[in-house]
């Protein structure tokens, strides 16, 4: 016997449950949104766009989970020249957030649909598909085309099997009808920047 799943069925079940990894960042105390942000690792490591957090001068800051729960959150100071940032979400004990499953970013291929979960209250997404891949095996940036005509800084793009690609940058993006999405790094990366917090 042959099951057939729908792409229209995959996608909802995708989004649930990359929603549980997901994080809103916002200032102390206030509601709204800076950006969006995705959690790695079990430890509290997320990554968001850099200019959104530098805008808010990088303090004072805290993550809303999955869950509604509020913590502190530090940005790490790495001096680097890159488009996203990684941060330490003081999860303690917390089971408000599930971490994400990151794609193979090897594996990403021109016309294939992606998912993005952003807005600046609740949740909002959209649907697109890769219109152009990192042209240098070094470059992070793959550019989506949106069904939506701008995202939320560090708004999630995912696959419609709920792994995480990356996440939006709009301050990088080319037009109003396309957004930027900086490539997360692979999953063995990912896990040293845990280790070295």
């Amino acid at each position: 016997k042959t099951v057939v799943i729908q792409q229209d069925e995959l996608v909802p079940q995708s989004i649930a449950a990359v929603q549980k990894s997901v994080i809103r960042i916002v200032r102390e105390g206030e509601s709204e949104t800076l950006a969006r942000g995705v959690m790695v690792s079990a430890n509290g490591l997320a990554v968001t766009d850099r200019a959104a957090l530098e805008a808010a001068d990088n303090r004072n800051l805290e993550a809303i989970l999955y869950s509604g729960e509020r913590v502190p959150l530090e940005v790490r100071d790495d001096n680097a020249t890159t488009a996203t940032v990684f941060v330490d979400v003081d999860v303690g004990t917390s089971t408000g957030f599930v971490p994400a499953t990151l794609a193979d970013a090897s594996k990403l291929t021109l016309g294939r649909t992606g998912v993005r979960i952003g807005g600046t209250g609740s949740d909002t997404v959209g649907e697109g598909v890769i219109a152009a891949l990192a042209a240098a095996e070094n470059e992070q940036r793959t550019v989506v085309e949106a069904s939506v005509a701008s995202a939320t800084p560090g708004a999630v793009l995912l696959t419609i099997f709920g792994e995480v690609i990356g996440i939006a940058t709009p301050h990088l993006s080319p037009t109003n009808n396309t957004y930027t999405i900086i490539v997360l790094p692979n999953p063995a990366s990912v896990t040293n920047q845990s280790s070295s917090s």
